[in-house]
């Protein structure tokens, strides 16, 4: 019996060793979880959610946890045939990844994983951010939240109370539509109180024609726009920017992405605050909980935020904002900025304020006062030689004026240069600030002021100015008149220097940061254009032509397995063979319309010529190109300076010249490379284009290439008359290791 209960302990210790061993394994061992987001990629509010929730689990999975997400954009593409090439795209990304989650993050993805989840990702656990009311799965747990569009509503009343209009915003689209039909919803039963107006469905200029002259008593509460009355998109909240310029009355929102971008703020959902509650979750079931154990967790996700330049612009008090309230952009307060300042200052007015009241004890008794003044002179003196602080002593009966050689110094004297009578002392001060420093002096003996205290300039031996802070105190006998007064001068000259020199710097900085802001703004507004076109040719072209073929190859397959009488596998592969040719062929366009290989193989004379062929042939008007010397010298900064610079213009002609003839001519002078493009068309007002501040970026492009390539630019233009525009840039030898970078397309964006 001993011996069998032994080998019973001892079964029972192995399989607790391999139990924790295996469970140290698990705990180990890499995770990969896939994130599913129903927008496309670039809206605010799913890049916010996402970047959170990656962010709360590699906080605990470090370096363990492999996360991936997609972005798949069913709120703009709801039909059938998109999501079945939408799976049939997950299935041929992530045939083989065995996932240990998956997250989806709207209701539109979580019906999606229902009916694909199985065949996609079978027996993966699910954890879902969604809406009141969803249909769970088996293997899932989630966050559910609810859209509050009432709540930032009455917390605008209770700010503006005198507000009897609400212009709601929305867009045309069916994701538009749905936020309209739920803000109606919610807003019903202030139809008595307020009169509300839905601008939805309308082009975006007819908005922002409306917006711009509301009657008096108005807000405007922002929705969503995706998509205008003539189709026109938009990413994220790009419209409610316009939108708030141009309104005249304040703009309130429901989603802490339009902070920062025009709106008061309010009561507002928070994809951060989603994002840490799914993450949460998401660490659970990674843990080893059952999901179906762990009921989904209802959550607020609304902070209560304001901007406080809006605040300010509508003239709304703070103190009318709800308790607990988070105000943001405030600028720093005085004591922030100038804390250091203000604690020197302030210490150096109470040492001279100590100083001058122990020069005021004991006024009753003269003699001793005098004695222990010249006492407290002559340490004073000793205290501030090493500074830019001298000593005075004015006997008001005598009229005679003691200067401490301190003060002569700091002027450029030596001790017996200035004699002790006022009127020597006072031929030192500048003339324009005599009279004021007189008056000034004489409000304080008059007993009009407290102190003295004055900044003037006074007049160095070797004819320069320097500035003075004069402050002093004024004695007196037992009938009130004053005999005498003492005090210190301060040379200020460097903090006068410095004081003008920030100002001038501060309104340089000024008219700089306004053009840099306007300049940002205009090449952020073009190279989103330009990612739009991009992200455009790839989804209407690339991926529209993968998924043909990933459903192609799926036919043949099934032919190949289950082949019948009517299947031609020969004319399947040859139709697979022309889709592959056509898909190369698209993204060799694209590259070459990102950075043309031919001009790092053929050169710059071949690259360009090829380009304005290109350009005959799509826009329908004679382009000539003549180069002329030898041009086989050029470093591959300055080849890839004269193909951009040739192709904005060719671009600008095209595109606003309206011109019939384009002339390119490429030439070599001397050490020099010349680039003429001049067209016939109508021409520019080049003064009117600047003055603006609109516009005109290919112009800035043109100058701003040619410039970092240490050349010279020149463009004529007149009105009916045509445009000419031509460069001249040093040549230099292109070394061995030279490397040419850009960073974006060719109109004017490449760096």
């Amino acid at each position: 019996m001993a011996s069998v209960r032994q080998f019973v302990v001892l079964v029972l210790l192995m399989g607790l060793l391999v139990g924790l061993g295996g469970r140290a394994a698990a705990q180990d061992r890499q995770l990969s979880i896939l994130a599913l987001h129903s927008t496309r990629r670039g809206a605010p509010a799913a890049a916010e959610l996402d970047a959170t929730l990656e962010r709360t689990l590699l906080q605990s999975l470090a370096g363990r946890l492999d996360y991936y997400s997609e972005y798949v954009d069913l709120a703009r593409f709801p039909e059938p045939h998109h999501e079945a090439a939408l799976r049939e795209l997950l299935r041929s990304r992530y045939g083989p990844q065995r996932f240990d989650l998956i997250v989806a993050t709207s209701n539109g993805v979580l019906d999606f994983v229902k009916r694909h989840g199985p065949g996609l990702f079978p027996g993966t656990p699910v954890v879902f951010s969604s809406g009141p009311g969803v249909d769970t799965m088996p293997n899932s747990t989630g966050v559910i939240s609810e859209i509050n569009f009432r709540g930032t509503l009455d917390i605008a009343l209770g700010l503006q109370p005198e507000t009897r209009h609400v212009f709601v915003i929305s867009g045309a689209s069916e994701f538009d539509k749905y936020y309209r039909v739920l803000a109606r919803e919610q807003f019903t039963g202030l139809d008595g109180r307020l009169t509300f107006t839905y601008l939805d469905g309308l082009p975006m200029s007819e908005v922002l024609t409306r917006v711009a002259s509301l009657p008096a008593g108005s807000i405007i509460y922002y929705l969503s726009v995706t998509e205008d009355g003539l189709g026109h998109r938009f990413v994220g909240v790009d419209s409610l920017d316009d939108v708030a310029i141009t309104a005249n009355a304040p703009v309130y929102a429901w989603h802490t992405v339009g902070m920062g971008r025009g709106i008061v703020g309010g009561s507002m959902t928070s994809s951060e605050v989603i994002g840490r509650a799914v993450g949460q979750l998401a660490l659970r079931v990674l843990a080893g909980e059952d999901p179906d154990a762990i009921p989904p967790t209802t959550l607020d996700p609304d902070v209560v935020e304001f901007d406080w330049r809006q605040l300010r612009r509508w003239g709304i008090a703070e103190a009318r904002l709800p308790a607990g309230s988070t105000v943001l952009y405030r600028p720093a307060g005085v004591w922030e900025r100038y804390k250091v300042y203000i604690i020197v200052g302030a210490t150096t007015l109470l040492f001279q304020a100590a100083l001058i009241g122990a020069l005021l004890v004991g006024r009753s008794r003269r003699r001793q006062i005098e004695s222990a003044l010249r006492q407290n002179q002559e340490r004073y003196v000793l205290a501030t030689s090493a500074g830019a602080v001298g000593v005075w002593d004015w006997n008001l009966e005598a009229n005679e004026i003691y200067i401490d050689l301190q003060l002569k110094s700091m002027l450029g004297y030596e001790e017996n240069e200035i004699g002790n009578g006022l009127d020597d002392w006072g031929r030192r001060v500048h003339p324009d600030d005599a009279d004021a420093v007189w008056a000034a002096t004489r409000a304080c003996i008059d007993g009009e002021t407290e102190d003295f205290q004055h900044e003037h300039r006074m007049l160095h031996k070797d004819g320069s100015i320097r500035w003075f802070l004069a402050r002093g105190s004024v004695l007196r006998g037992p009938d009130g008149v004053a005999y005498r007064m003492v005090g210190t001068d301060t040379d200020i000259t460097d903090r006068k220097h410095a004081q003008t020199a920030i100002q001038e710097n501060e309104a340089a900085l000024r008219a700089y940061s306004a053009e840099v802001q306007n300049l940002a703004g205009r090449l952020i507004v073009a190279q989103e254009e330009e990612r739009t076109r991009i992200a455009r040719d790839l989804h209407d072209d690339v991926s529209q032509q993968l998924a043909g073929l990933s459903i192609a190859l799926s036919s043949l397959r099934r032919q190949a397995e289950f082949p019948g009488p009517d299947h031609d596998l020969q004319r399947t592969l040859t139709s697979l063979q022309h889709r592959t040719v056509a898909l190369a062929e698209s993204v060799r366009t694209l590259s070459h319309d990102l950075h043309p290989s031919v001009l790092q193989h053929g050169g710059l004379v071949m690259a360009l010529g090829a380009h304005c062929a290109e350009v005959e042939r799509v826009q329908g008007f004679r382009v000539s190109f003549q180069p002329d010397g030898d041009l086989a010298g050029l470093s591959p900064g300055i080849t890839l300076c004269l193909y951009r610079v040739a192709q904005e213009a060719l671009h600008n002609a095209a595109t606003h010249a309206e011109a019939g003839r384009v002339d390119v001519h490429l030439r070599r002078i001397g050490k020099d490379a010349e680039l003429t493009v001049a067209d016939d068309g109508k021409g520019f007002d080049i003064g009117r284009v600047g003055r603006s501040g609109r516009g005109g970026l290919g112009l800035l492009s043109i100058n701003e290439r040619v410039r970092l390539a240490g050349g010279t630019v020149s463009i004529v233009t007149t009105l009916t008359k045509g445009t000419r525009v031509q460069i001249r840039i040093p040549i230099r030898v292109p070394s061995s290791d030279s490397k040419v970078v850009e960073t974006a397309g060719p109109h004017g964006l490449s760096a």
